[in-house]
């Protein structure tokens, strides 16, 4: 079960932002009224908040190597998008495995700095929902495309936060077992 969905939850995401960026691409861009302002647009980088903020330095610099290739600037930023996309949910689907624990940070050795690396995220992207709202006009607009930010902000916030007061919880009992003559554990 947990192999299938680490598969079909990037799969289903992935395709559901094709389509968003299809419908986008498709749609009229004008200066008075630009394509990335566009609701469609808009779900796609609410839905995938994390990937949309790790992937706006990138892309940034691509625009400014690639902005004579036109053509060329639109494959790298479909293709550097749609693969955050899928790495995100991948990681998504891996954590979702772990029962209200880390099973990536764990691994990687440096379980403390990984979850205050991610804390830290949380708060940036909780930032970044006020900045995204101030971007439109009108508030119930604003606070349409504010609240997925938020949200993922808020989620990566509880859950590495629990994770990071965890892994303190663990020491203490081991040294709380270690004192009360157990022995090494």
């Amino acid at each position: 079960m947990r192999n299938r969905l680490q598969v079909v939850l990037p799969l289903v995401q992935v395709i559901v932002a094709v389509a968003l960026m299809t419908s986008n691409f498709m749609g009229p861009d004008s200066f008075a009224n630009p394509a990335w302002r566009h609701a469609d647009w808009q779900i796609l980088g609410g839905l995938n908040a994390p990937a949309t903020l790790v992937a706006k330095y990138p892309l940034e610099i691509t625009y400014k190597w690639f902005s004579p290739y036109y053509p060329l600037n639109t494959i790298v930023e479909v293709i550097v998008r749609l693969s955050l996309i899928w790495l995100l949910w991948y990681f998504v689907a891996i954590e979702l495995g772990g029962n209200g624990q880390s099973i990536l940070a764990p691994k990687t050795r440096m379980r403390r700095a990984v979850d205050l690396v991610a804390l830290i995220f949380g708060v940036v992207l909780g930032c970044v929902a006020i900045l995204v709202g101030r971007q439109f006009a009108g508030p119930p607009y604003a606070t349409l495309v504010s609240v997925p930010y938020l949200v993922w902000g808020l989620v990566l916030i509880g859950f590495y936060g629990h994770d990071f007061w965890a892994s303190f919880a663990r020491r203490r009992r081991l040294e709380a077992w270690v004192r009360i003559g157990g022995g090494t554990p």
